[in-house]
This record gives C-alpha cells, sequence and structure tokens, in this order.
C-alpha cells in the first residue's frame, strides 16, 4: 500500500486551530454566519403556519363534500397544494428582504451598505418599488414550494393515519 507523507506549514496549522475557535478573525466567522438570521424568524413563523393551516382546513372542507370522502389521496393531495400556494402567497414578501438583507455589501464594521435592518428595508423597497415588488418571482416561488408541500404534507398526513391505526386514542 502506497502511504503519502502528510506536510503540515506552520500558518496553516495556526489557521486552523485559531478558526476552530473562531478567533482568527476576531470573530468575524459568527457574525457572518448570525448576519441577517433575525429576518428568518417572522419568515419562519410565517411559512409554517401559513402552509400547515391553510392545509388542514382545506382538507375538513373537502372532507365535508360527497365527492371527497371516498378519495382520501385525491382529498389530500388539492389540500396540500393550496398549501404551496398559500406559503408562496405569504412568504414572497418576507423571502424578498432576506435576500436583500443578505445580498447587500458591508461596510468595515459589519454593517449593511444599504439597508440599516429589517424594518429600513420594508420602507426602503415599498418607497422604490411599490407594493408589487413584493411579489416578484412569486412563480418560480410556488414552482420550488409547491411540490415540496405535496410532498411533506402528504407524507405526513399518511403517517398521521399509521400513528391513529397504531397507537388509537386512549378514551
Amino acid at each position: 500500500m502506497l502511504t503519502l507523507p502528510l506536510y503540515r506549514t506552520t500558518p496553516s496549522t495556526i489557521a486552523n486551530r485559531k478558526m476552530g475557535v473562531g478567533s482568527y478573525f476576531g470573530g468575524a466567522i459568527y457574525k457572518g454566519l448570525l448576519r441577517g438570521g433575525v429576518a428568518v424568524i417572522p419568515r419562519a413563523f410565517v411559512a409554517s403556519s401559513s402552509q400547515l393551516m391553510s392545509f388542514v382546513y382545506c382538507k375538513d372542507w373537502l372532507n365535508t363534500k360527497q365527492q371527497f370522502k371516498t378519495h382520501p389521496i385525491l382529498t389530500c393531495f388539492i389540500a396540500s397544494m393550496i398549501g404551496g400556494i398559500a406559503i408562496s402567497v405569504m412568504t414572497a414578501p418576507f423571502d424578498l428582504i432576506l435576500v436583500r438583507l443578505y445580498n447587500q455589501g458591508v461596510d468595515s464594521g459589519g454593517q449593511g451598505m444599504y439597508y440599516k435592518g429589517y424594518f429600513d428595508c420594508i420602507i426602503k423597497i415599498y418607497q422604490s418599488e411599490g407594493i408589487t415588488a413584493f411579489y416578484k418571482g412569486i412563480g418560480p416561488m410556488y414552482f420550488r414550494l409547491g411540490p415540496h408541500s405535496v410532498l411533506c404534507l402528504m407524507f405526513w398526513d399518511l403517517f398521521r393515519e399509521i400513528r391513529k391505526t397504531l397507537h388509537p386514542p386512549q378514551t
């Protein structure tokens, strides 16, 4: 078996050791990772709640119709597609704000060069581009989130039914 010698240079060893604890760049690694992280919280809240609530309410409504009572897979499929529409419509503004905040340049202090923060980004987008700017790219967004919603929600519903079968509720 052929073994190759491992060569280590002093600068790379020092850099690897210091990057491991994050002190090599004076903590800039953590600042860069967390920059814009606060902007994700409202998006995650709105995305999860709109997708799940629209799916559950739509599925319950469809189950009241005679045509869907005997077709549970079709009911779940339609309800999950509507859940995909809901998540696309509700998260489009949040995704636009996130992209703008993430992609802006930063100055030497690590602050954004164009937007000062989350609400400043909203105001500047609205003033310069109008309300329709928040829904740019909603079509491609649905083509990304629609299939994801269908797969996730159909599997979630399937596993929920399996759990009900294996572990019926105690009364």
